[in-house]
C-alpha cells in the first residue's frame, strides 16, 4: 500500500467511515464520454448516517483485458471488436468473460484476463466535492464552466447536492481532514 492509500485509510479509520463499493454496469458515465468505463455505486457509512453516489471509475482501470502471457508479445495488450460487448455482457464477472473468449477462439491459448480494477478508498475520497460550490457564479469562475451553459448548472447542482451531504456526514474538522488526502 502506497502513501495514499494509506491516508486513505486512516481518515476512515479516524473518522470511523465504511466505504461500500458495488459495480453496477459497463457504460458511459460523464455527458461526454466517447468510450465505455465501470460505473460503481459508492455508499459513504458513518454511523447510523451515510450518503450513496455514482462513480465513474477510470477508463484504463476499466473493464476485463486480454494479455499475451508470454513470447516476444508477453505483456502487450489485445484488442478485438468483440470486446466491448463481452464486457457488458460478462457483467463484472471473470469466468463469463473467459467464456466468451474460449467460444471465440476455442481455448484461451497465450492470453491471460487482467480483471478491471475497483475504486480505492483513495480513489473515491480524493473524487468528492470538499469546498462548498457557493453560489452558482463563484462555481462557474472556480473552475472554469460558461455560466451561461445548462451543462453547467447541472454540474453545479450535482455537486451543490454533493457538498450537502458530505457537510451533512463530517464535520468541519472531519471536512479538513479528508481535504488533506491527496
Amino acid at each position: 500500500m502506497n502513501e495514499y492509500e494509506q491516508q486513505a485509510k486512516d481518515f476512515c479509520t479516524k473518522t470511523n467511515t465504511t466505504i461500500k463499493v458495488d459495480w453496477l454496469k459497463y457504460d458511459k458515465y460523464f455527458p461526454d464520454d466517447k468510450e465505455n468505463r465501470d460505473i460503481y455505486g459508492i455508499t459513504l457509512i458513518k454511523g447510523q448516517m451515510s450518503y450513496y453516489f455514482t462513480f465513474g471509475q477510470s477508463i484504463n482501470n476499466s473493464g476485463f483485458k486480454l494479455r499475451y502471457k508470454s513470447g516476444t508479445a508477453k505483456g502487450k495488450e489485445v484488442h478485438y471488436m468483440w470486446e466491448e460487448q463481452a464486457i457488458k455482457e460478462s457483467k463484472h464477472d471473470k469466468k463469463l468473460f473467459e467464456k466468451f473468449c474460449i467460444k471465440t477462439f476455442g481455448s484461451m491459448g497465450n492470453l491471460e484476463i487482467v480483471p478491471p480494477e475497483q475504486p480505492t478508498e483513495y480513489d473515491i475520497l480524493t473524487g468528492i466535492t470538499k469546498n462548498n460550490p457557493e453560489t452558482f457564479e463563484n462555481f462557474c469562475s472556480e473552475y472554469g464552466y460558461d455560466s451561461d451553459s445548462i451543462k453547467a448548472l447541472d454540474t453545479y447542482k450535482k455537486v451543490q447536492d454533493e457538498w450537502y451531504n458530505i457537510e451533512r456526514l463530517y464535520s468541519l474538522k472531519e471536512i479538513e481532514m479528508m481535504q488533506e488526502v491527496q
